[in-house]
């Protein structure tokens, strides 16, 4: 009994790894990123993003903890000078996506559990412009934004 499990569990692990290699898995990250920058290039646009870490905003009334703000955002920049110049100024950006994140979530309705989309990416790419020369920025991409309320 104990081959077969044996064997079976063998068999689950090269299955696993052939569905991997086929799904493309095994493909050469290299070549891949060649051809993408390669294409981006042909079309005059190179596209890099930097995925930031969740910002979590809390939300007080009276005083009291009334929930959170949360936000996922992804900033799409010009190329790599782009993102050069971004990293250059993570911690002055991530201090003032967390200050204008609290503004907007003190000053929404007690019992509001939308957050207007527009206002939150406007707000974002007026402090980015103010932070960074040259706005590198193109868009932010909003991944989750949420408010949850405390009962």
């Amino acid at each position: 009994m104990k081959k077969v499990v044996i064997i079976l569990v063998v068999l689950v692990g090269l299955a696993s790894a052939a569905a991997y290699m086929v799904i493309g898995g095994g493909g050469d990250d290299e070549e891949a990123k060649a051809a993408d920058d390669h294409a981006a290039e042909a079309h005059g646009s190179a596209h890099t993003y930097i995925n930031l870490p969740a910002f979590s905003v809390s939300i007080f009334r009276d005083n009291r903890p009334a929930g959170r703000l949360v936000a996922v955002l992804t900033l799409d920049v010009n190329g790599a000078s782009g993102e050069a110049a971004v990293r250059a100024n993570t911690h002055q950006l991530r201090d003032a996506y967390f200050r204008t994140l609290h503004d907007i979530a003190e000053q929404m309705p007690p019992d509001a559990v939308n957050v207007d989309l527009d206002l939150v990416k406007n707000r974002i790419m007026g402090v980015t412009n103010q932070i960074v020369e040259g706005q590198p920025v193109r868009e932010i991409l909003v991944q989750n934004l949420f408010v949850q309320r405390r009962r």
